[in-house]
């Protein structure tokens, strides 16, 4: 497994960074280095890394679970919308996940779940129920 890391630099002094992008480049340990341009920084959050031990980012977890309810544990959001966490368990039905994860709910903090997929135009989801007298 491989770890992403993302740095951001000042703009002031561009001849420093690209020494040390070259330095960092010539190690026998590191695989690649990118630079983003500010329109993709806008894009993507910099501040999570991609992979470090166990977390993934909620794209990374889409393509690895296409149409399936994921439960995470130490969960990144900003503001409502969930950027990664930990993988505890994944599930194409709702319902399922939910009697599984019970345990897991409990003994992990910040967990959160989400479904991978798009749901459906028509789709009805039920917030009340009718109570009959």
């Amino acid at each position: 497994m491989s770890t992403t890391y993302a740095i951001q630099f000042k703009k002031s002094e561009p001849q420093r960074i690209q020494k040390l992008l070259d330095y960092v480049q010539s190690l026998d340990f590191v695989q690649s280095v990118r630079a983003f341009s500010e329109e993709e920084e806008d894009a993507v959050d910099l501040s999570i890394s991609a992979s470090v031990e166990g977390y993934f980012s909620t794209e990374e977890i889409k393509q690895m679970y296409p149409n399936e309810w994921v439960l995470i544990a130490n969960t990144r959001k900003n503001g409502s919308q969930i950027l990664g966490g930990k993988i505890l368990l994944h599930e194409a039905d709702k319902r399922v996940l939910a009697i599984k994860g019970k345990d897991l709910i409990r003994q992990n903090p910040n967990v959160s779940h989400f479904y991978t997929g798009e749901f459906p135009v028509k789709a009805h989801i039920g917030l009340l129920r009718k109570i009959s007298k």
